[in-house]
């Protein structure tokens, strides 16, 4: 098997443009754009979402583009629910951040109390580095237990911010519906199945500083403390393979890509990417196409050598099993002159 030369990666398309269309296609999936149309109110009620530049960009051109329909005529629309917690019995509280130094997102489905273990490892290490957080879980509907996130984060946290999605958005769609709620200058993305210890967030952020890293990750370990991944592989057949060897100094190490399990992206360099792909729905791949249009786009990922979080490892969804062949086609296809 041949492993991805990230260095000589050259996009398909030009910057703008092959950022744009991912863009386009992630809010179209998100049911933010139309295909036949908006009538009037849900133009109103779409512009109201705190939208960034670049989407209400896209946004507005498409509107011009196909026009305004009569309601009768018009794509439905998916607005979300957004709602904060307030547990009169909290046993995890993330203060108020007029000003949040970091969005953290998070994505549930179906998920039970371990994202309240999450919350709670990241508003410990939040305030013992005195940096003002928010914390954003995404709740997907899932078919057989459509409250279980719901009910975990209202009985246990209080001042999260849940935005409760109209149709399961996906692993990438839910990081992006995050994505238009946070405030933040820098992005977390998170599973919900991940414990940070403290000191983890501030080496990230010390390494976003530079501007050729587009995404920064950790090294994920197991809850035993031995090593899940410092990073990935790619072999030519599209196939992932976890490095797992750690330096003895803590560095900064080049990676194909990491996990999005737990990255940090600037706001500004997610929105200059267009952010994840919704072609990858509903998981899987999303975060290698990312990774390597950075790369593309002159960019890097990296993962902090010096920094470990504990990864559980999909306990953070009921069991559920399905192939992602169809998902590996697509990004053998997209990145087939790189793999070869």
């Amino acid at each position: 098997m041949t492993s991805v030369d990230t260095t000589s990666l050259t996009p398909a398309l030009p910057v703008e443009p092959m950022a744009a269309e991912v863009r386009r296609r992630m809010l179209r999936h998100l049911g933010l754009l139309p295909d036949g149309g908006f009538d009037q109110s849900m133009i109103d009620a779409v512009l109201a979402l705190p939208l960034s530049a670049t989407d209400r960009r896209l946004i507005i051109a498409e509107v011009e583009a196909v026009g305004v329909a009569a309601a009768a005529q018009a794509d439905s629309l998916h607005v979300p629910t957004v709602v904060v917690t307030a547990s009169p019995a909290a046993t995890v509280t993330v203060p108020p951040a007029t000003q949040p130094v970091v969005s953290v997102v998070i994505v549930g489905y179906g998920t039970g109390t371990i994202v309240v273990d999450t919350i709670a490892s990241l508003a410990a290490a939040a305030t013992a580095a005195h940096m003002a957080i928010e914390v954003i879980v995404v709740d997907n509907p899932h078919p057989t237990q459509p409250d279980r996130t719901m009910t975990a984060l209202r009985l246990f946290t209080h001042g999260v911010r849940v935005v409760r999605a109209v149709a399961n958005a996906g692993f990438g769609g839910g990081c992006e519906l995050g994505a238009i709620y946070a405030r933040a200058d820098v992005l977390a993305f998170v599973n919900p199945d991940i414990v940070v210890p403290r000191g983890w967030l501030e080496p990230l952020m010390e390494a976003l500083g530079d501007e050729s890293v587009s995404i920064v990750a950790p090294v994920l370990v197991n809850a035993d403390g031995s090593i899940q991944e410092v990073g990935q592989t790619l072999e030519s057949s599209g196939l992932t393979k976890p490095r797992r060897s750690v330096p003895a100094t803590p560095r900064l190490i080049a990676v194909a890509y990491a996990s999005a399990a737990c990255w940090l992206m600037r706001s500004a360099e997610h929105e200059r990417l267009g952010g994840f792909d919704p072609a990858y729905h509903p998981a899987y791949f999303e975060d290698a196409d990312l990774a390597l249009r950075a790369s593309a786009l002159g960019g890097s990922c990296v993962v902090h050598s010096g920094v470990r979080v504990v990864h559980h490892g999909g306990c953070g969804t009921p069991d559920e099993t399905s192939s992602v062949d169809g998902q590996r086609g697509v990004f053998v296809d997209r990145w087939a002159g790189v793999l070869s």
